[in-house]
């Protein structure tokens, strides 16, 4: 391991601030900001001898940067990377990322960018939280997992309210518990054993939150002491689930033990409320969302026969056939967000119907894609399965609305699609003081 001076001028897709050793070769630090001068630790990773490391002094700050509030991210918690970087600058950052990553990668010339809508809050937005339950020292522990290990914390200024005191009631909880806990992985297994406990807090949208605990093996923790420390936290509800496998945890997992009012609530056209079990996608960024609900609605013509694809509890589909009179029809994989928006629409009689199916596996399972009107695809992070977009291509209607978090992704399947056009590019910035950022791609079929 090697410490320098670096002039940074960029940052990379996950944050890190990006310079160049004096014989050229590109550096990734972490802690680094545009304009930084500074020193790191370094060291080369990966098969091609990429070079990363972290910050150790701040030799000539950025002009534009700015005290980070969170004392955690000074103990390389990664979590919130831009929380030193002024927001006007992140969200200019943000969107020549995504310039530039369509013209890189889905080979776009000249993409029309709008001007980045940005969150209504920087601090405090997230609706969820997830943690893993760790063996610190021989004590309980909450962190994070970060590429440089674990991060311990006890707070979480990206956190709505109620999620920071629910987050510091059961840090407390866990403080308090006089049982070692021996099955739990340590900070030395980097966040991999399979062991690990995942915890999800979820502001349940009346004030209030509500604890998921994601056990891969229940036989390797004593449960009955964590729904203790679940009870004391002061948590309305909570469920402890056995995931099998911890990727899928959200679709395949099963509750074990459960407690409380654990039901979220959403907002659907901005007053009528549909209610959710706590493992239901949604964005983690309730002010900003909305926002782009509105935008997404501006681009669907009235009274229009809608498809939404990877459309969850139907949270566009739903304010479409409420506000705008449309009609739709929503294919998700969850049998949970299939359910509650079944539920909502019968009560609020709506012409939206709902077909549980995994489009990874099935394709599109719909005859006649010539009677829609407009398109909505909202896949998950790695992006729509390529049988969706072959599809599309050949059958879809004149109006394709992409939403992607995933710029490369997005730049990738927008490649593919090429029997449309891009129009115009909408960036949604819904994960402040993080490089992550929601773009909404309106296509016109050539």
């Amino acid at each position: 391991m090697s410490q320098s001076q670096y002039r940074v001028y960029d940052l990379s897709w996950d944050g890190r601030g990006v310079a160049r050793d004096p014989s050229g070769r590109v550096v990734m630090i972490y802690g680094a900001l545009p304009g930084d001068t500074v020193t790191a630790d370094i060291h080369p990773t990966g098969p091609k001898g990429l070079l990363s490391g972290k910050i150790t002094n701040i030799v000539t700050p950025s002009p534009d940067r700015i005290p980070h509030p969170c004392t955690y991210h000074h103990a390389f918690c990664l979590t919130t990377p831009l929380g030193s970087w002024r927001y006007e600058c992140a969200l200019s950052w943000k969107r020549k990322h995504l310039s530039e990553t369509l013209r890189r990668v889905g080979e776009i010339q000249n993409p029309l960018l709008a001007d980045p809508i940005p969150s209504p809050q920087t601090w405090g937005y997230r609706d969820r939280l997830e943690l893993h339950l760790f063996s610190d020292r021989g004590r309980w522990s909450l962190g994070y997992c970060t590429p440089e290990g674990y991060a311990a914390v006890r707070d979480c200024l990206l956190g709505s309210r109620s999620l920071r005191e629910g987050l510091t009631s059961l840090v407390n909880s866990l403080d308090a518990l006089s049982i070692f806990p021996q099955a739990l992985p340590t900070e030395s297994d980097r966040c991999f054993s399979p062991n690990a406990v995942r915890i999800l807090l979820r502001d349940n949208g009346r004030g209030g939150s509500v604890s998921v605990l994601f056990v891969q093996n229940p036989g390797k923790i004593d449960l009955i002491v964590v729904a203790q420390a679940l009870a004391e936290a002061g948590f309305l509800g909570w469920q402890i689930r056995h995931a099998p496998n911890p990727k899928s945890r959200f679709f395949f997992s099963q509750i074990i033990d459960r407690n409380g009012d654990y039901q979220i609530t959403h907002l659907i056209a901005d007053s009528q409320e549909l209610h959710a079990d706590p493992t239901v996608f949604s964005q983690v960024n309730r002010s900003a969302a909305a926002l782009m609900v509105d935008k997404v609605l501006e681009y669907l013509p009235d009274s229009a026969n809608l498809l939404d694809l990877y459309g969850g509890y139907g949270a566009f589909a739903l304010a479409f056939a409420s506000r705008r009179g449309g009609r739709a029809t929503v294919l998700e994989s969850s049998v949970l967000a299939v359910k509650a928006g079944e539920t909502f629409a019968q009560e609020h009689s709506l012409p939206v119907e709902f077909t549980c199916s995994d489009l990874a596996k099935a394709g599109l399972p719909v005859d006649h894609l010539e009677k829609f009107d407009a398109v909505i695809l909202d896949p998950p992070r790695n992006g729509a399965h390529p049988q969706i977009v072959q599809r599309l291509n050949l059958e879809g209607p004149a109006r394709l609305l992409y939403l992607s978090c995933h710029p490369a992704t997005l730049a990738r399947d927008l490649k593919q699609l090429s029997s449309y056009r891009a129009s115009i590019f909408i960036p949604i910035d819904l994960f402040p003081q993080t490089p992550d950022l929601e773009a909404l791609a309106v296509l016109e079929r050539n």
